[in-house]
């Protein structure tokens, strides 16, 4: 071949492949500005399909273990650090300034699907791993080395006074919301309130009933009786176990019991509550009623919270 034909040659392939190299390193950027990429590992022969619309895709498939190198300054690298290509693990290194690996999250606002991180309910692991944050069961879990523990959460605190005065009705001081199907089988619910209460003698029967309620069934009760009291301390412990749900299927087994200051009988309630619905939004809420209307009838929340704690 004399040596015009080989330029021929030699043009026209740089003319197929050239292009086809830049396709696959480079980005392409849309009308927006958003960019639309592909990347894959040339050794390995990873084929991709054509790109779609605003998307950025890795490929894994490491030909070895190899670890994502460390950035520079003000710099991110993201790859594949396993040798393998169904379980590949990805790595996210960023330096900000001399600090390695500190990445920052977006912001949340109030429109949906704006928050910083979200996790997808799935499947626990079935065996354990070191550092990993799973949500299962309506719940979050941590591993810390070889045992994998629920987060305890807090679903409501009282940051106002609530206060029940003069008025013979039954009145709603604390509710904690739960959504449909939020209930599972070793959901525990333990709720703390404390008050003060103060409460006349000899003018009527002047007797105070509080009621534990869930989905407005009452699973609890008790009847402070009449006495002269001022600004006596009080305090509510309430402890449920879920241990069975479904509609009209639901048990809860309800431990409570109410303490008054200076007294040395203790209120305790101690029942499996049966046939609720747990397939519903419902709430646990607290209620009390005093049975005469008496300027002298005064209960006050003044502090409260609730915790919800899963069986791990």
């Amino acid at each position: 071949m004399d040596q015009f034909s080989r330029r021929i040659v030699i043009g026209l392939v740089l003319g197929i492949l050239l292009p086809k190299l830049a396709w696959a390193a480079a980005c392409t950027e849309s009308p927006t500005g958003q960019q639309n990429c592909e990347q894959f590992t040339a050794r390995d022969n990873n084929a991709l399909a054509t790109p779609l619309p605003n998307y950025l895709r890795l490929k894994g498939n490491n030909a070895a273990a190899i670890a994502v190198p460390t950035p520079a300054a003000g710099e991110c690298i993201f790859g594949d650090t396993t040798a393998t290509t169904s379980t590949d693990t990805f790595a996210l290194n960023c330096k900000n300034g001399t600090t390695l690996n500190q990445v920052v999250l977006t912001a949340g606002t109030t429109t949906a699907g704006t928050a910083p991180l979200k996790f997808t309910a799935g499947s626990l692991l079935s065996t354990v791993e070191a550092g990993a944050m799973e949500f299962w069961n309506n719940a979050f879990w941590l591993t810390n080395l070889a045992v994998r523990r629920t987060i305890v959460q807090g679903q409501e605190v009282l940051v106002a006074n609530e206060t029940l005065a003069n008025s013979a009705a039954e009145t709603t001081m604390y509710t904690v919301s739960h959504g449909a199907n939020y209930l599972k089988v070793g959901k525990l619910e333990d709720i703390e309130l404390v008050g003060t209460v103060s409460s006349n003698n000899g003018a009527g029967t002047n007797t105070l009933t509080t009621r534990v309620k869930y989905a407005g069934s009452t699973i609890g009760t008790f009847v402070l009786v009449e006495a002269l009291r001022s600004g006596v301390a009080w305090d509510l412990h309430i402890m449920t176990t879920v241990r069975a749900i479904g509609n009209g299927t639901t048990s809860i087994q309800v431990h409570c019991n109410f303490d008054l200051n200076g007294t040395s009988v203790d209120n305790v309630v101690n029942t499996l509550a049966t046939g609720l619905n747990s397939t519903t939004a419902e709430a646990t809420t607290v209620t009390m009623q005093w049975s005469d209307a008496d300027t002298g009838n005064t209960i006050s929340i003044v502090q409260g919270r609730a915790l919800s704690i899963d069986d791990n």
